[in-house]
């Protein structure tokens, strides 16, 4: 378990105050005891609490960034694949500085842009700042196993693995009390809403675009539209599918 922050200035100029992106690391140590570390961009900043589990060598130490020095990546989770990816990208004559997944996503990213997560199997929230455009991407994983909140208003965007670490920033929030009603009921709060107005979560299987002072959001995975394509391609032999399917996840995970 990882933690990662970050921030973007739709103004293309960084205004986040010094140290705010350090205090919304230190509130994630907890996540991420290994190493912790921060960057500031032109109109961006990342940050990243690391617990090392598959390179955990200081090479893959985050915020990462790739051989051009132009894209940068924080990451939190796990890519089950990412072996199958790196070779795959080697035999287009990629090459790889690290032993771990982190820079295997991001030489996906900037081979396939969005299109890449539809060859990835794991879990995982990431933030991509891209320098060639001032760009910055956010997504999470399929399923939502890791957690990813975020905050934007008229000029900034901030997002986080825990709200302790968005509350850092320099926002403004307030209790909702109809997100609070469902979690003294439910014990979580549903959908996108968390338990202030301000701060919301990026859904599962989402990612969040901003480039050129703007905003935008979308979906790159739906369960219901992967069900419907699998009831049509097993219909002959449902057992025998569903057996394939767990051996190969048990498989990925081994």
């Amino acid at each position: 378990m990882c933690g990662i922050a970050g921030g973007f200035v739709f103004s293309g100029e960084n205004t986040v105050k010094a140290g705010l992106i350090e205090n919304a690391v230190a509130a994630l140590k907890h996540r991420g005891p290994d190493f912790f570390s921060a960057k500031t961009f032109k109109s961006a900043v990342l940050g990243h609490a690391r617990l090392s589990i598959i390179d955990t060598s200081s090479s893959s130490n985050q915020p990462f960034t790739d051989s051009s020095g132009n894209f940068h990546i924080v990451f939190n989770g796990e890519i089950f694949n990412y072996k199958q990816l790196r070779t795959e990208l080697e035999a287009e004559g990629i090459k790889f500085r690290t032993n771990g997944d982190v820079e295997v996503l991001l030489e996906l990213y900037k081979k396939y842009g969005n299109n890449c997560f539809e060859k990835i199997k794991g879990f995982f929230a990431a933030g991509i700042y891209n320098e060639n455009d001032h760009s910055l991407f956010v997504v999470r994983d399929r399923f939502g196993v890791k957690p990813l909140y975020y905050f934007a208003d008229e000029k900034r965007f901030f997002f986080a693995s825990e709200i302790r670490s968005l509350l850092c920033f320099d926002i403004d929030v307030k209790a909702d009390r109809d997100s609070l009603n469902q979690y003294l009921q439910l014990n979580y709060i549903p959908g996108s809403n968390s338990i202030f107005s301000e701060i919301k979560k990026i859904p599962p299987g989402h990612f969040v675009q901003l480039s050129g002072g703007k905003m935008t959001s979308g979906k790159y995975y739906d369960l219901h539209s992967e069900i419907s394509k699998e009831k049509k391609s097993v219909a002959a032999s449902p057992e025998k599918h569903l057996r394939n399917l767990l051996q190969e996840s048990v498989n990925d995970r081994l």
